[in-house]
């Protein structure tokens, strides 16, 4: 069972190689160690344009989140389901995620896509496995729980080029 440092570490190793990856491909980049709610890595290149990195680490191939984060979904103690499943109106069109997937045997993998993809991966899995349930989860029907897997990220993996882009606006 993980414990909350090795949760901190794993995100903190997370941020460091992003930092490293970025490095190495010519861009600047800068942790900022959990004291920025919005995100962790601000990645900067020669124009002074910035691009503010969210990076969600795993010792897995899959990362866990909140529904709510990404969609406008309630639980209904009533019917006991789940109510309103709109995709969230998100802050910020600029933010990238960056999912860490951590091995030191096969090699640490990166899937790099922009905030609005991963709100749109988890609004589509949320539709096709809730939907056919009637909104109503078996185990914990209040869960607001759910999970990204690498599966579903494979065509970002390696996709460093989005902030080079990013950085060129």
């Amino acid at each position: 069972m993980a414990t909350g440092l090795s949760n901190k570490l794993t995100g903190q190793v997370g941020e460091f190689l992003v930092c490293a990856e970025l490095g190495r491909r010519g861009m600047i980049a800068t942790p900022f160690a959990g004291n920025v709610p919005q995100f962790d890595v601000v990645a900067t290149g020669d124009h002074l344009v910035t691009v503010p990195i969210q990076v969600k680490a795993s010792n897995s191939t899959s990362w866990q989140t909140d529904l709510r984060h990404w969609l406008d979904v309630e639980y209904d103690a009533q019917d006991l389901c789940h109510v309103g499943h709109r995709k969230k109106r998100l802050q910020s069109q600029k933010l990238i995620y960056i999912y860490v997937a951590l091995d030191e045997d096969e090699g640490d993998r990166f899937f790099i896509l922009p905030q609005t993809e991963v709100r749109d991966i988890i609004h589509k899995d949320y539709m096709r496995y809730m939907k056919p349930r009637d909104y109503r989860r078996s185990k914990n029907p209040a869960s607001m729980h759910w999970g990204i897997k690498a599966l579903q990220l494979e065509c970002y993996e390696g996709n460093w080029e989005l902030i080079r882009e990013r950085l060129k606006q």
